[in-house]
C-alpha cells in the first residue's frame, strides 16, 4: 500500500514539475505578445517628461535649473538600472505563475495574437498618454 501511495504522489509531482516549464514558457511568449519591455521604456519616457513638468510646480529657479536636470537624470539612470525588463522579467512572470491558470494564460495569448490584441498593444503608449480625464 505504502508503494501505491509513494508512485502516486511521485507520478503527482512530476506532472507538475513537467506543467510549470511548459506553462513559464507561455508566461514569456505572453510577455513578449504584450511588448512589456518597449512598455517600460514608455513608461520611463513619460515619467521623464512628467517630471520636467514638475520644475514649475516645485518652483525650481532658472540658477537651479541645472542642479534639477542633473537629479532628475541621476534619478531615471537609477529607475531604468534598477526596474528594466531584465530585472524584473522573473519576478513578473512568477506574479502570473502564481496567479493564472494553464487555460488563462493560453486565453491571454490568443487574445494577444489577435487582430484586437495586436492593435491594443500597438495603440495602449498613446492611451496611456492622453489626458482629458481627471480624477478627483
Amino acid at each position: 500500500m505504502k508503494n501505491i501511495i509513494a508512485v502516486a504522489m511521485l507520478s503527482g509531482l512530476s506532472f507538475i514539475s513537467y506543467a510549470e516549464p511548459a506553462k513559464t514558457k507561455d508566461i514569456d511568449q505572453l510577455m513578449q505578445l504584450m511588448n512589456v519591455d518597449s512598455t517600460l521604456d514608455s513608461i520611463y519616457a513619460q515619467t521623464r517628461q512628467m517630471m520636467v513638468g514638475m520644475n514649475k510646480q516645485l518652483g525650481i529657479k532658472p540658477s537651479e535649473q541645472a542642479l534639477f536636470d542633473d537629479h532628475l537624470n541621476d534619478v531615471m539612470n537609477v529607475m531604468q538600472k534598477k526596474m528594466n525588463w531584465g530585472t524584473m522579467k522573473d519576478p513578473m512572470s512568477k506574479i502570473y505563475l502564481d496567479n493564472y491558470t494553464e487555460k488563462e494564460i493560453k486565453d491571454m495569448i490568443t487574445f494577444y495574437e489577435s487582430e484586437t490584441g495586436r492593435s491594443m498593444v500597438k495603440k495602449m503608449p498613446k492611451v496611456m498618454t492622453q489626458r482629458g480625464v481627471q480624477f478627483n
